[in-house]
């Protein structure tokens, strides 16, 4: 627009040379005019253009939402694919798993502890650090205590179909010897057996198949496990170290819980979902 006044100036010039000052004037002036109005409609061109394109836009991402609403739902048949997905599920835990959990000597009577030592500090002059020694154990109850709680929520994501469930671990049972010495003055050497028991304890299993191909394990996944630690009558530990000698045990079994469970229990539950196709209706 300057370099176009520019312009015109200088024709003025050259027109008043000529002889027709008001000529030339007018015609720059409608120059002038003429380049606003058509910066304007520039400016309202590319306006129009951004808003469309943010229309397209908006279209693009409801479109994009309406396809995943339509691409994850529930089947349908309400409460038939309900007991549907709850029959499978026990199907896979109650009657799949313990035949092969039974087979799996990892598992199966219990799974093997291993050597844990530990130590349980003093709480004052009356009494010394209790050293602790885990020297044998297994953690059972794979096959019968695992079980489904409430019912399984079926759906179908992206042609797939899904059975998620709550599951619960109460029952599983954890047993073994600790070697201990120091639960009094005289720092007598004792065997102490311990048992421990998981409750309150639940978990998520999600298992998914394609349309006619054997179903997999998708999530398992185990929440805080909660352990009741009972050692045997001769342990002699005040209420406070009684309290953090548990606390050691229950962390250890805790952790070997874990490894178990996401270790050959997980394997097997790929394998027993495997041997099983499934639809919801």
């Amino acid at each position: 627009r300057l370099a176009s006044f520019r312009q015109c100036c200088i024709s003025d010039r050259q027109q008043e040379s000529a002889g027709r000052p008001w000529l030339s004037y007018t015609t720059c002036i409608k120059r002038s005019k003429i380049m606003k109005h058509l910066f304007a409609l520039l400016c309202v061109v590319a306006y129009a253009g951004h808003a469309t394109a943010d229309n397209k836009y908006q279209e693009a991402v409801h479109d994009l939402v309406r396809l995943l609403e339509r691409d994850t739902s529930q089947p349908k048949g309400g409460s038939s694919s309900v007991n549907q997905a709850n029959d499978f599920i026990d199907v896979v835990l109650l009657q799949r798993m313990p035949p092969l959990i039974r087979e799996t000597p990892g598992l199966f009577p219990a799974a093997p502890l291993p050597p844990h030592y530990f130590k349980v500090y003093k709480t004052s002059i009356t009494n010394r650090d209790l050293k602790g020694n885990v020297t044998r154990g297994g953690i059972k109850n794979f096959d019968t205590a695992i079980h489904r709680v409430g019912d399984c929520i079926p759906a179908v994501v992206a042609g797939n179909t899904s059975v998620t469930c709550t599951l619960s671990f109460d029952g599983i049972l954890a047993e073994l010897v600790a070697v201990t010495k120091g639960d009094n003055l005289l720092n007598i050497v004792k065997s102490v057996d311990v048992e421990a028991v998981v409750y309150n304890t639940t978990g998520r299993l999600e298992i998914t198949a394609a349309p006619n191909r054997p179903g997999f394990v998708r999530t398992l996944f185990v929440e805080g496990v909660n352990f009741d630690v009972r050692p045997g009558s001769n342990l002699d530990l005040n209420e406070v170290r009684m309290n953090n000698f548990k606390m050691h045990i229950a962390n250890f079994l805790r952790e070997e819980l874990y490894m178990n469970i996401y270790g050959n229990y997980h394997v097997l539950l790929n394998q027993a979902s495997a041997r099983m196709s499934f639809a919801l209706s």
